[in-house]
């Protein structure tokens, strides 16, 4: 079983936005409960995309030895350094690859742009992503740009069909993610050589601790004052660049990645051999009407 995100948690946050009754949010929450610790009990192993991810699996009933965690990985020939564009040549620019959605939070990156346009007069902030997942918060997202009048700073940019370039437009990269998991944006703009300033949420910290800065979430003002840090701070930006592909190349190639999952097979086809096909099919139906109850109440 692999888990880039956290099954249970991203349904608690579903069904929790959801308009349905209390009764049903609570009916909904615990199948979910139940059904994590059914499938954390017949998976042979268990691979978050993060060590974070582990307290999670532990919590809701996932064996230690079962869990091996296997980074996401990227190509660091697709990804890597390259000039700024002639648009933002010359202009103090923040990229975000990002979906517009409650989860990203680009309401607190859209009131960080405000604070740092205090220091930095001419930044432009520039999001990459679809505005059509959640139609009703991107408008929510147009009105506050409006509301601050940073409609010349702050750029709901849209769906960008080439991801390597995004981050060659900017100096740095944002992220005010209120849940992660170990986001793919990080690595990228890591291998792009661009720095990121990004919410400690999830497995960022597994990626970006010592390459980049850290800050809460839902913190305008600490998004800020990094994000001016790297800015103003030349040598500090260029020196984090230069880490933060290195790290990339070191631990989080995308070869990497492929190489843990094919061992991973591998080692479980040798472990069942021939016959496990019926067994696995079958594994399900052996656990005891008992076993099954006492998840069930594990649940409740």
């Amino acid at each position: 079983m692999t888990e880039h995100g956290v099954f249970i948690r991203e349904r608690y946050f579903a069904i929790s936005a959801s308009k349905i009754s209390s009764f049903a949010k609570y009916f909904l929450m615990r199948m979910s409960v139940y059904i994590t610790r059914l499938i954390y009990h017949l998976a042979d192993q268990i691979s978050p995309v993060a060590n974070f991810n582990k307290r999670w699996e532990l919590r809701f009933g996932a064996a230690p030895h079962k869990i091996v965690t296997i980074y996401n990985g990227i190509d660091p020939h697709v990804f890597v350094p390259g000039e700024k564009p002639g648009a933002t040549r010359g202009t103090p620019t923040v990229v975000a690859a990002t979906n517009i959605m409650p989860l990203k939070d680009i309401e607190t990156m859209i009131r960080a742009c405000e604070i740092v346009r205090k220091e930095i007069q001419d930044v432009q902030f520039r999001v990459y992503g679809s505005k059509q997942v959640d139609p009703a918060y991107t408008k929510k997202c147009k009105v506050l740009i409006k509301d601050l009048g940073l409609q010349d700073h702050f750029l709901l940019a849209g769906y960008h069909n080439n991801p390597a370039e995004i981050y060659n437009e900017g100096d740095v990269t944002a992220l005010s993610s209120i849940s992660e998991a170990f986001p793919y944006t990080v690595l990228e703009s890591m291998a792009c050589a661009r720095p990121v300033v990004a919410t400690d949420v999830g497995g960022v910290r597994e990626a970006l601790e010592g390459f980049g800065i850290l800050v809460p979430p839902r913190d305008a003002q600490a998004l800020a004052n990094g994000l001016v840090t790297l800015l103003k701070d030349i040598e500090l930006r260029q020196r984090l660049g230069k880490e933060g592909r290195e790290r990339v190349l070191l631990m989080f190639r995308i070869s990497q990645s492929i190489n843990a999952y094919l061992n991973t097979y591998k080692a479980l086809m040798a472990s069942h051999g021939k016959k496990s096909t019926k067994q696995n099919k079958d594994r399900i139906r052996q656990l005891s009407t008992e076993q099954l109850v006492s998840m069930w109440r594990d649940a409740l």
